[in-house]
């Protein structure tokens, strides 16, 4: 890989995609691409951007929550250019499985079983009906629950409780839902593996296919800080049987087994981070 564009390099894992892959390939051109370089739903621009550079690699990570039209062009103007590239990566999401229809664990063959209403779960819902259609360089890793550095604190639940410790407040969740979580680090090295290798279908499931009750992960978080194990409140304490997670069986049968960092490595790491910002963390009281 010689030349490599990471799309919406300013975002959450755009920001730790772009560090990462210059980190692991410093003799390659690594280009970051954000609103204020490229408008990336204007099709000539795109266009005339990709027809220049020619990138061995793409990763498309751009995306708008509450705006339908502007990810379906993003997208239509990265298709109109694919011919100017070589691998594009788009992240997706589980939510293409609609919110409303979730169930444990659920696997590739489960998209399309039900619509998504909201709009960033329908645009991605869309996107990858393009991309299933579409020209075969362009696939789609479906992501579910990422966290670590970079992330939005302030509404994030595990970055949110490491700061809420720091700043001193009580950790708390609102409810008692299960969730598939993955660290950035291990997200990244699925990523470079995937970027460097032949995929045979559109879209795969990248996942930990192990949900973890929010309970069980602030129980870890006290274990980490030296609190007692019961240090947190449950907002709401109406049970539920709520999950999102997903089975990445078939990623792992392509690409090799998964090497996940513990949760307690996890949180202790990230709680350095966030701590060495300390000056800097600011939640509304």
């Amino acid at each position: 890989m010689h030349k490599i564009v990471i799309a919406g390099a300013n975002g959450f894992l755009g920001r730790n995609i772009y560090e990462s892959f210059q980190l692991k390939y410093p003799s390659a051109q690594v280009r970051g691409l954000t609103r204020d370089t490229l408008d990336l739903a204007s099709l000539s621009q795109v266009k005339d951007y990709f027809s220049s550079f020619k990138p061995d690699i793409v990763i498309h990570s751009a995306v708008t929550i509450s705006d339908i039209a502007n990810n379906i062009k993003m997208h239509h103007a990265l298709e109109a250019s694919s011919n100017y590239c070589g691998k594009i990566i788009t992240l997706g999401s589980g939510a293409e499985y609609n919110p409303k229809a979730y169930k444990p664990l659920m696997k590739e063959s489960y998209y399309g079983n039900s619509v998504p209403e909201d709009p960033y779960s329908l645009s991605k819902y869309l996107i990858s009906r393009m991309i299933q259609s579409g020209p075969s360089n362009i696939s789609n890793l479906r992501l579910f629950g990422i966290f670590g550095m970079y992330e939005d604190y302030t509404r994030r639940f595990i970055s949110n409780n490491i700061v809420r410790h720091i700043l001193g407040m009580p950790l708390q969740m609102n409810k008692d839902i299960s969730f598939d979580y993955m660290y950035v680090p291990d997200f990244l090295s699925c990523l470079h593996e995937y970027a460097q290798s032949s995929n045979k279908d559109f879209a795969y499931n990248l996942s930990t296919g192990n949900p973890l009750k929010f309970s069980f992960i602030l129980k870890t978080m006290c274990n980490c800080l030296g609190l007692p194990a019961d240090s947190f409140t449950i907002l709401d304490e109406i049970s539920t049987d709520y999950e999102y997670s997903g089975d990445p069986g078939k990623y792992v049968q392509e690409f090799g087994p998964l090497n996940l960092t513990p949760l307690t490595q996890s949180i202790t790491e990230l709680y350095e981070y966030y701590l060495s910002q300390r000056d800097s963390l600011v939640l509304p009281t």
